[in-house]
């Protein structure tokens, strides 16, 4: 299953009340949302999640919790090269054999 929320200025995609267990790829590309929401981390399916062009300024630990994911974009966004992003990011790409993330 595959889902696209782009450029619909969404501030945050609610997922908790979805049944999206089997969703493999879901882009959030070109929206204002400042935060995943927790329930992100039900979906643990996931290969792709594109969350380029948006307004996140963190990228929180719960993504260590997505085992399947093999692709992340995170271009375009308030990320700055920190210390707890690249602790994050060292996490994952240890976790997930493979994966590529894009920043």
């Amino acid at each position: 299953m595959i889902i696209f929320f782009q450029t619909l200025n969404l501030l945050i995609v609610t997922i908790a009340n979805c049944n999206l267990k089997s969703l493999e790829i879901l882009a959030l590309n070109n929206n204002k949302n400042k935060e995943l929401p927790v329930s992100i981390r039900k979906l643990k399916r996931i290969q792709s999640l594109h969350l380029s062009k948006n307004k996140l300024d963190e990228l929180p630990k719960m993504i260590l919790e997505l085992d399947a994911l093999k692709h992340l974009d995170l271009t375009g966004n308030n990320l700055g090269y920190f210390h707890e992003l690249y602790q994050t990011l060292e996490l994952l790409k240890n976790k997930n054999k493979g994966i590529i993330v894009i920043i």
